[in-house]
């Protein structure tokens, strides 16, 4: 074999070699605004960003990234190791290992990921056990990420810098916050100050879903069909947060927001809105405590919003006299749902077996979302409660807040001096209204113009009432008044 050929053979063998080493590029599918983050050389960052932003495949680029590029141990975080699965597994890593045909081998839990050159990526939750967690504080990391950082409250810090930061010592390594912006606007959230730049040291990224090319389109398009289903919804906490990347401060103490537009006097409905009803009862049960009684409606025919008809409360009341009170309600309403706090099994047992009465069992489980939803209607308008039969729930919706010690440690719990029996009620009842699943056929005439239109359709034949439309009635009498 020549020279030449033998080096020819050598070039080809090198040029092999080369190419098994090459290393895909994962950061071209990265937006400006996800590079900018990335490319960050601070060791402290945090990226705070609206929903759909592109905040989670940013973070899934970065960390794939960093374990192709060198041989080292990167660590997601999440609140809970289901979070960290659901957020980052199927939608994220799975879909990045894909494209770009990367050799890795996922564990069978989906909380760990190695890479051919030795690289793992560990995903965890901060609620893993002592055991768990004491493991991975034992390894070193050149890159930490805990996301979701808006439901971590005053612990976040001392995650931060008691437990992750001598991880990344070793390596001399990075730690990113990420999350949205919350209603947490207190010094008690570490969250809050990083992402204000209210806490020195750190780099801070902002970015909304208006800068992310592959959403950009689609989002504007939901939205614009929210605004169109109900204007208001552009006022409430979660809308303001979530889409518009906005803190939004607490600024009422109460539980629920309720406003004095939500309280309307009973003359507004008109007689047939009771014809077609769908009505609901919803209880309370106690005894030292008041049982609560709260009744609510809604007319397909009429529109979309939930009204509170009444509600009352008493207490001493044995599972006979709650039987006997339901049974004189359904004679008089015919509910479609029964609801009762089922948390006294054997008072619902009794009522369902021995008075044959058809309950169902209120869901307690996710109390505070329910709430949200709850108060969202309300600020929408989207919720009614006729004033005069209401007395007691206005005034626990008026005066039920939350503890505000409980506040400062990042929980929502109520106050227990106050009463929530009617609240409560109030809750499962709107848990069970379905009215916002549809639209009246016609939109329902104001009060006034109703009253007049019910006149005209007792008082005139049809003939004139249509050349009545055409020159309202009020105007003839004025102009014979001057004559």
């Amino acid at each position: 074999m020549t020279n030449y050929k033998l080096l020819q053979k050598l070039a080809k063998q090198r040029i092999l070699s080369i190419e098994t080493e090459i290393i895909p590029n994962v950061l071209e599918s990265a937006f400006k605004e996800q590079l900018d983050f990335i490319n960050d050389p601070s060791h402290t960052k945090a990226a705070c960003s609206s929903r759909r932003a592109g905040k989670s495949s940013a973070v899934g680029l970065y960390l794939v990234n960093e374990c192709l590029t060198k041989q080292t141990n990167v660590l997601y975080l999440a609140r809970t190791k289901e979070a960290a699965e659901n957020i980052m597994w199927t939608d994220v890593f799975d879909n990045i290992l894909k494209k770009y045909e990367i050799k890795a081998n996922p564990g069978t839990s989906k909380l760990q990921i190695k890479f051919d050159n030795g690289s793992i990526l560990y995903l965890t939750g901060a609620d893993a056990s002592e055991g768990q967690m004491r493991k991975l504080v034992g390894k070193k990391y050149s890159l930490v990420v805990i996301d979701e950082c808006q439901n971590f409250e005053n612990d976040l810090n001392m995650l931060v810098h008691k437990v992750l930061m001598p991880t990344l010592a070793d390596a001399n390594g990075t730690i990113c916050l990420v999350g949205t912006p919350g209603n947490n606007m207190t010094d008690a959230s570490y969250w809050f100050k990083v992402a204000t730049k209210k806490e020195p040291g750190w780099s801070l990224h902002q970015w909304h879903w208006r800068q992310n090319p592959h959403v950009k389109n689609n989002m504007e398009k939901q939205i614009a069909r929210m605004i169109e289903d109900n204007p208001l919804i552009v006022k409430t906490p979660f809308y303001r947060m979530e889409y518009e990347n906005e803190w939004v401060p607490e600024t009422d103490a109460r539980v629920y927001q309720s406003q004095d537009y939500n309280f309307i006097d009973k003359h507004i409905l008109p007689k047939w809105f009771y014809n077609d009803c769908i009505y609901i009862l919803s209880l309370d049960l106690g005894y030292y405590d008041a049982t609560a009684f709260v009744i609510g409606a809604y007319n397909l025919r009429y529109d979309n919003n939930l009204y509170i008809l009444e509600s009352f409360k008493q207490s001493g009341l044995i599972i006979s006299s709650v039987a006997n009170i339901i049974k004189d309600l359904q004679k008089k309403y015919k509910f479609s749902h029964i609801v009762v706090d089922a948390a006294n099994t054997q008072a619902v047992e009794e009522m369902r077996q021995i008075h044959s009465l058809p309950l169902t069992a209120a869901d307690k489980h996710g109390k505070e979302a329910h709430i949200a939803l709850l108060n969202g209607d309300l600020i929408t308008r989207n919720l009614y409660i006729i004033a005069e039969t209401n007395k007691d729930l206005k005034h626990e919706l008026d005066t039920l807040i939350w503890d505000q010690k409980a506040l400062l440690r990042g929980q929502h719990k109520e106050n227990a001096k106050y009463e929530n029996h009617l609240s409560d009620a109030l809750l499962y009842c709107h848990f069970f209204s379905r009215a916002y699943f549809f639209r009246a056929v016609t939109p329902p005439l104001p009060f006034e113009e109703q009253i007049v239109a019910d006149i005209e359709k007792q008082f005139l034949n049809k003939k004139s009432t249509i050349r009545q439309i055409r020159t309202p009635w009020w105007n003839n009498s004025v102009e014979n008044d001057n004559d």
